[in-house]
């Protein structure tokens, strides 16, 4: 028979068993029968690491989370919703209907403002002070403000800096071409890297007014840094913060560490200061958040402030407040809103980039109309620069952009909190009754590549996106944006920088497939994102 040796040791062992029931009631028991008991389909998955990330492809590093997450939607896709488990055990819903999430995420909007990523205001500061985290009246009071930043006439003011860039980058490369490729006139590129180049040194400027230069200096601090956060935001660190924020708490697991805390944080006080004692105004967002905590950012709606700046725009929902300086606007919300401005543009611009070169490879009649139609506009504009008018007219590159995002979407899933009691109904009756605080996704990976919607959508094809076209469009079937107040708010800057930068690219180079193109691409295995198995390879030959 067991025996303690002392009391001490039989309090420990009592902590410790007492500990793992905890555990595992709270875990696995706790829920185990939430779906079930209430007569809603459900797909159950793994006990703490939920119905997507417990799919055992996933574990093993056979699949991707977009993948996974695909395989839910296609069984269920018949369905307005279905139940699963989030990573941690949490119950929550799947909506599959395109209805519906337009229901929720616009009619119904005041059921559900919020997402529900709440991280720890101690532990990650900054990331609480993002828009995309902030909730209720806090956050409609930020996006009030900072909706000015990407009228018409904002973007207009931004597109020479994207235009500059792009020129520097072409430049670039094309002395890299000559200098190495002999007599050939081309040269494969590791396009993700180069890429995140160049989408590094436009954000850098247009967000910060810093002149990055990371095509040549491949070891500046920005781009180390901007690395270093797509990775953590994407990582296990930002999942454990997800899913297990008491523990993330416990083992002080940032998402953004001390160090890239301190970077950012200097980097835009110095530049701030900089501008402050000699007087510098320059079209870029930094300028603009600055005139928007001081109270100076004009919200007058220019007449160029709904324009589109492609098909995937986003309509804007909520109105500029009245220009005045913000009592409680703190260096964090300065330095937050900046930050998610360049993440947004270091990951999420340069892998759609990745994307439409890849499939510009592989279709080469689809990069040979795109390249007719931007030859027509430059011979136009009689070789100077690209207008935010003569984009926002070519429709066949709207076409091009179109149809990468919705194969490739930046975000494969978005979220919405529900703030109050919610009824759903699926189309055999069977209701759900949400909660405060219950969970809804929208699986947008899942629904763009839907035959119901798409037929043969493994295929990239821009005709789905033709002025004939268009109108087939179900509402709420393409939405690589969002959908509603929640959108991205930056859907604009976004589009036109993805455009700038391609007008550009295929003005000076044809796009190849090189030895390492993978075809079909394949998503990687275990990947959090949409990001590919071996990399993205392509071969720039020189035009002209």
């Amino acid at each position: 028979m067991f025996e303690f040796n002392s009391v001490t040791s039989f309090l420990a062992y009592t902590l410790l068993i007492s500990t793992l029931l905890r555990i595992i009631y709270t875990f696995i028991i706790r829920n185990w029968n939430y779906f079930s008991d209430r007569n809603i389909v459900f797909e159950r998955g793994i006990p703490v690491l939920g119905t997507i990330f417990g799919n055992l492809d996933l574990i093993l590093g056979k699949k991707s989370m977009p993948d996974s997450l695909y395989d839910v939607y296609k069984k269920h896709s018949d369905r307005k919703f279905v139940g699963i488990y989030d990573l941690g055990g949490k119950p929550s819903f799947l909506i599959n209907d395109p209805e519906l999430i337009n229901r929720i995420s616009i009619k119904d909007f005041d059921s559900f403002v919020n997402h529900f990523l709440m991280f720890d205001k101690e532990l990650n500061p900054l990331i609480v002070r993002t828009l995309f985290a902030m909730s209720n009246q806090e956050w409609r009071e930020m996006r009030g403000t900072l909706s000015p930043l990407f009228t018409g006439s904002k973007m207009r003011q931004m597109l020479s800096i994207m235009v500059d860039c792009s020129n520097e980058f072409n430049t670039f490369v094309r002395n890299d071409i000559t200098s190495k490729s002999g007599t050939d006139n081309s040269l494969e590129f590791d396009m993700s890297e180069l890429m995140m180049r160049l989408t590094n040194d436009i954000i850098g400027s247009t967000a910060f007014g810093i002149q990055m230069n990371s095509l040549k200096e491949v070891n500046n601090d920005f781009f180390k840094m901007g690395k270093e956060m797509a990775y953590a935001i994407q990582g296990v660190r930002a999942a454990i913060n997800i899913g297990f924020p008491k523990i993330a708490k416990l083992f002080n697991l940032k998402v953004i560490t001390d160090s890239q805390d301190k970077f950012f944080r200097n980097a835009i006080r110095s530049a701030v200061a900089e501008r402050r004692r000699m007087k510098i105004e320059r079209n870029d967002m930094l300028n603009l958040l600055l005139l928007a905590q001081e109270g100076k950012l004009s919200n007058e709606k220019d007449k160029e402030s709904d324009q589109d700046t492609g098909f995937a725009t986003v309509s804007e929902f909520i109105a500029a407040r009245k220009a005045e300086k913000l009592k409680n606007w703190t260096e964090d919300d300065l330095v937050a809103q900046s930050i998610l401005f360049f993440l947004a543009g270091f990951t999420g611009i340069s892998m759609s980039l990745c994307f439409v070169c890849h499939e510009l490879a592989v279709n080469l009649d689809i990069q040979k109309r795109l390249h007719k139609e931007i030859v027509e506009v430059n011979e136009e504009l009689h070789g100077k620069s690209v207008t935010f008018e003569a984009l926002q007219k070519m429709k066949y590159l709207d076409m091009v952009v179109s149809e990468v995002l919705r194969k490739w979407p930046l975000a494969v899933i978005m979220d919405r909190n529900t703030n109050k009691q919610y009824v759903m109904e699926d189309h055999d009756g069977t209701k759900a009754l949400l909660q405060p605080n219950d969970i809804v996704w929208f699986p947008i990976y899942g629904i763009h590549r839907d035959p119901k919607y798409y037929p043969n959508p493994e295929v990239f094809d821009p005709e789905r996106f033709s002025d004939e076209n268009k109108p087939n469009i179900r509402p709420g079937t393409f939405i690589p944006f969002g959908v509603g107040p929640r959108a991205c708010i930056g859907n604009r800057f976004a589009l036109l920088q993805i455009k700038a930068i391609l007008y550009n690219l295929l003005l000076n180079f044809h796009i190849e497939c090189s030895a390492r193109t993978q075809i079909p691409l394949k998503l990687k295995g275990n990947g959090m994102a949409v990001t590919v198995e071996v990399g993205f390879f392509n071969q720039l030959r020189l035009r002209n």
